[in-house]
């Protein structure tokens, strides 16, 4: 599943780091969801083990937004990460909290096992998720990310632009020359 994560993320236009790292915090919320059903006194059984390959899928939800957010920022390192992370940490945050109220009524049922099973789990998928996505990710965005200045997307729709107005600007000549060599109609 982490290959079909690395996979989606280069077709749907990450580059290749931008598509290990989104993998990388998919492989570190399952470790660390992994690493602290202890604390919460959870067998690794089948539900347990279902919900850790969920993980992988929801880990998405949190990292792929800020790292493409930086990966089309234009500037120093500092710039895109300051620029990523003020469009994305609301939304990351909005998405959490939006995930913990769809599954906070299992904390109040009366069977331990889905308190245990469903809820504990869940929790840390979306604490776990919230820290990579917001402490752990731009520390790494931080140090490891590269300045852009300038993509290819960029300078082409730029040329693109330019060429159109050069073009309006002579297509609006031209119409004058024609206007002012017509002989005037005598009505």
């Amino acid at each position: 599943s982490m290959a079909i994560v690395f996979v989606i993320s280069l077709c749907v236009g990450m580059s290749w780091l931008s598509s290990a790292i989104i993998s990388f915090f998919a492989i570190a919320l399952c470790v660390e969801v992994y690493g602290s059903l202890w604390l919460w006194d959870i067998e690794y059984q089948v539900l347990a083990t279902t919900s850790l390959l969920m993980s992988i899928g929801i880990s998405v939800e949190f990292v792929a937004h800020p790292v493409a957010a930086f990966e089309f920022a234009v500037g120093t390192r500092n710039e895109r990460l300051r620029q990523a992370m003020s469009m994305t940490a609301v939304p990351v945050l909005e998405g959490a909290l939006s995930s913990f109220l769809g599954f906070c009524f299992l904390a109040t049922s009366e069977f331990e096992y889905i308190t245990k099973y469903f809820f504990a789990i869940l929790l840390m998928i979306c604490v776990f998720g919230t820290l990579n996505a917001l402490v752990f990710l731009p520390g790494i965005l931080g140090l490891f990310g590269a300045d852009k200045e300038d993509d290819d997307y960029r300078r082409s729709s730029s040329v693109e632009r330019t060429r159109t107005s050069e073009e309006v600007v002579c297509a609006a000549a031209e119409s004058e020359t024609r206007d002012n060599e017509q002989p005037a109609v005598k009505v």
